[in-house]
C-alpha cells in the first residue's frame, strides 16, 4: 500500500512542477514581452519580434526599447522606411541605435542626414574608428572630398595611437 501512496506522490508532485514551470514561463512571457521580442529577433524571427515590439507600443508608446527591436527586425527584411520611422519616434537611440539609424539613412540615399548623425556620433566617441570611417564614407558619398580626407588623416591617428597603446 505504501508503495501506491508513493507512486501518487510522485505524480502530484511531477504535475505540480510541470504546472508551475508553465505558469512561470506564461508569466514571463506576459511580464517580460520585449524579452521575448528581443530573443525573436537574436534569433531571426524577424516578425514575430515586430509582433510583439508593435503590440507592446501600444500600451507603451514611448518604449525606445520596443522601438529598436522593431527597427532592427524591419532592416534584414528591407522595410527601411518602417525601420527608420521607428528610429525616428524613439526618444534615445543610444550609440548602437543611432548606428543603425545611419546605415538605414545611407541605404534610403538620405546622405545628409546619414553624415549628420554620423558626426554627432563621432563627436560623443571621438577616438571609435568604425565610426570616423562611415563617417567619411559619407562625406565621399556626399561628394566632400577635402572633408573626407581630413577624417581619414584623423583615423591613422587614432589607429596608430591605438597601436601604440597595444
Amino acid at each position: 500500500m505504501r508503495l501506491r501512496s508513493s507512486k501518487s506522490l510522485w505524480a502530484v508532485g511531477g504535475l505540480a512542477a510541470f504546472v508551475l514551470t508553465a505558469g512561470v514561463a506564461g508569466w514571463y512571457g506576459v511580464a517580460h514581452p520585449m524579452r521575448v521580442a528581443a530573443r525573436a529577433y537574436e534569433d531571426g524571427r524577424w516578425g514575430a519580434a515586430i509582433r510583439i515590439g508593435l503590440s507592446y507600443l501600444e500600451t507603451h508608446p514611448k518604449s525606445t526599447q520596443a522601438r529598436l527591436v522593431v527597427a532592427r527586425s524591419y532592416m534584414p527584411l528591407g522595410r527601411l522606411e518602417e525601420a527608420e520611422q521607428q528610429f525616428a519616434q524613439a526618444e534615445e537611440l543610444g550609440r548602437d541605435g543611432n548606428q543603425a539609424r545611419a546605415r538605414v539613412l545611407t541605404r534610403l540615399n538620405r546622405l545628409q542626414k546619414a553624415a549628420d548623425l554620423y558626426e554627432r556620433l563621432c563627436e560623443a566617441w571621438p577616438d571609435d574608428p568604425q565610426c570616423i570611417q562611415q563617417w567619411a564614407a559619407s562625406l565621399i558619398s556626399l561628394n566632400k572630398f577635402d572633408q573626407a580626407i581630413q577624417l581619414g588623416e584623423r583615423l591613422a591617428g587614432v589607429r596608430t595611437a591605438r597601436s601604440a597603446c597595444s
